[in-house]
């Protein structure tokens, strides 16, 4: 595997893609006979072996197929954009149900994650792979939007109760023929601070011009929506790579840079944001508009910030030790939002609550280690 090293990028997790990952990356995004160079490197036996490799396959085969790359050249990455393709229409179907029967009620509602990058971000909604629909609505709407949900014949995961929505971002609810939607009434979990939901809300747009009901949130909010929730989380999905890649690939304007980096500062994460966006550029080929550095270059790092990026770049991001860590910046960034001290003892109970610990974990760190034991794909 390539090693990745330098100044940009010593505060970012060590969670890069391998060189396998990085030549499909590049087929899928790159504009010009680069990416049939890269896809000409792929072993694609290799690649049907692993999610990770498979996942970037549909874009690969939209981006090969403009640039005039016959179908028949490209058979397994059409079925997957075919497989992809059919999967998503079915839940973008139910994002649409659920979305108009939440604005006949009043409720103003936002896609998020895959079904918002599907329908904005990527080139062609089969394009970006996705296993369930997550959809925010304000705090004060959440226990409508459940009922709704619940009439629609979704099964909620947990009871929402007040504990619930006091210390979660978001709930799962399953309808029997296996759509999945994840009901926010936070933008993320553990920013449970009006502070991040407020900034992420000002973005909000419609998702076309033909619908005021499908809205998503803004790119600069969307970015650091897609950042933060991995950081968050500590997993790196491949394809997380093309969702950083396409938001900021068109339309970008310098006022979305400024909206950036104030973002980045409220979130602390301006650090590993430049070492992220560095490594598009010059790791992959992506152009990255020059105004983005310019204006994270503004911000002024906290010591915090430095030091918790800077150790978490070199720990397994699947250890305990990052785990902690990672619930420790997000727990100093809500008491910087809401203008309080972060305490230890404050940590502890943060960090329980945001895990979700139940009477089988005795301690935050039980709590935390069942949660580094989930599925990646509940990371996606």
């Amino acid at each position: 595997m390539h090693d990745v090293t330098g100044p940009d990028y010593s505060f970012v997790p060590p969670f890069w893609p391998n060189d396998e990952e990085r030549a499909l990356l590049r087929a899928a995004l790159l504009d010009d006979d680069r990416a049939i160079d890269s896809w000409a490197t792929v072993d694609i036996a290799a690649a049907l072996r692993s999610y990770a490799s498979w996942s970037l396959l549909p874009l690969v085969f939209f981006n090969l197929k403009s640039l005039g790359v016959p179908m028949n050249d490209l058979p397994d990455a059409a079925a997957a954009f075919s497989s992809t393709s059919g999967n998503n229409q079915r839940l973008l179907t139910a994002a649409e149900d659920a979305m108009e029967s939440l604005a006949g009620l009043g409720i103003e509602s936002v896609m998020l994650k895959g079904a918002a990058l599907a329908s904005s971000a990527y080139p062609h909604p089969g394009t970006r792979p996705m296993f369930d629909l997550d959809i925010l609505v304000r705090p004060t709407d959440a226990m409508t939007a459940a009922a709704m949900l619940a009439g629609q014949g979704f099964h909620p995961a947990v009871e929402l109760t007040d504990a619930v929505l006091r210390t979660r971002a978001s709930a799962q609810f399953v309808r029997s023929d296996g759509v999945d939607i994840d009901l926010h009434w936070h933008a993320l979990g553990g920013y449970v601070a009006d502070a991040f939901d407020d900034a992420l809300w000002l973005g909000v747009r419609p998702v076309s011009d033909n619908s005021s009901v499908l809205k998503r949130l803004g790119q600069a909010e969307q970015l650091i929506h897609v950042v933060a929730h991995t950081l968050r989380n500590g997993k790196a999905g491949t394809h997380w790579w093309l969702d950083v890649a396409l938001i900021i690939k068109d339309g970008w304007l310098p006022r979305h840079s400024e909206q950036l980096a104030s973002l980045s500062t409220l979130f602390e994460m301006t650090l590993p944001l430049r070492g992220i966006l560095r490594f598009v550029q010059r790791e992959i080929g992506c152009e990255v508009p020059e105004g983005i550095f310019e204006s994270l270059a503004s911000p002024v790092p906290g010591r915090g910030e430095a030091t918790r990026s800077r150790i978490l770049a070199r720990l397994d991001p699947d250890s305990t030790l990052a785990a902690l860590i990672r619930s420790w910046a997000t727990y100093s960034a809500v008491s910087r939002a809401e203008k309080r001290l972060a305490h230890p003892i404050g940590f502890v109970r943060f960090t329980w609550q945001y895990l979700g610990s139940s009477s089988s974990d005795p301690s935050a760190l039980a709590a935390v280690r069942r949660k580094l034991q989930q599925p990646e794909s509940e990371h996606l």
